[in-house]
């Protein structure tokens, strides 16, 4: 059972393995749609901000890309609510032609007739609009990543985002955006993206720099990003 407090409202048509991961912080289970609010998740924040997570598996992350209906959604939710979150369930690779590979629990490895980088294009234009990208794995991966950004937003004093303040960041500059981008990578947090920005500039130049057995030696370069870092990111973006 919800706490009276609970905010979080969980659209109809979600998986039921998520609604029932949830159900302690659900306030109710609408038709979000319908409601034309947009999202699969919505909630408000003890601050008063309005927070939507939109989720997608890959394959209805491509199909709605090809239809429009990716387009109409991230519009909706960044029309309706302060903050908005793109979930993609499902970690992305590529194979050696550039293609999109998913690995499945249990069944192996799929690909997909679709282009990595095009999927990077993508999820890269939505973040220079302000919405936040986060990878998950599966429905349960998403249901957890949902319950600690639905209490992660309450908090009053954000202590990552003071971090960045205090070194010359100020939240939603290019500059900011691009830290977050790379933050969405295995192993990499908010210092060691920054770090990585302020050497390279651009997110697709540093990396670059993980290509190839062991990356660049520029990576040296980078405070508290060691060989575990770098193999997980090349694992992720380049195996």
């Amino acid at each position: 059972m919800a706490s009276s407090g609970s905010t979080l409202f969980v659209d109809v048509y979600e998986p039921p393995e998520i609604k029932e991961k949830l159900v302690d912080i659900t306030a109710g289970v609408i038709d979000l749609t319908g409601d034309n609010l947009g999202g699969d998740y919505m909630w408000l924040s003890d601050n008063g901000k309005t927070w939507a997570v939109e989720r997608k598996t890959v394959q209805d992350f491509i199909d709605s890309f090809y239809s429009g209906r990716l387009t109409k959604q991230l519009r909706q939710i960044t029309e309706n609510y302060d903050y908005q979150v793109l979930m993609i369930e499902g970690l992305m690779t590529q194979t050696d032609q550039g293609n999109l590979l998913v690995p499945q629990r249990g069944r192996g490895i799929r690909q997909f007739d679709f282009k990595w980088s095009l999927a990077w294009d993508i999820l890269t234009e939505a973040q220079l609009t302000g919405v936040v990208f986060r990878n998950t794995t599966n429905k349960l991966s998403s249901a957890d990543t949902i319950r600690h950004l639905y209490h992660w937003s309450s908090r009053s004093d954000p202590v990552l985002l003071n971090r960045m303040r205090k070194g010359g960041m100020e939240y939603g500059t290019k500059e900011n955006i691009r830290v977050q981008f790379l933050t969405g990578l295995p192993q990499i947090g908010p210092e060691v993206a920054r770090q990585l920005i302020e050497a390279f500039r651009t997110p697709w130049a540093a990396l670059a720099m993980f290509q190839g057995d062991g990356g660049s030696p520029y990576l040296k370069n980078i405070k508290g990003l060691g060989a575990g870092k770098i193999a997980a990111v090349r694992k992720v973006m380049f195996e």
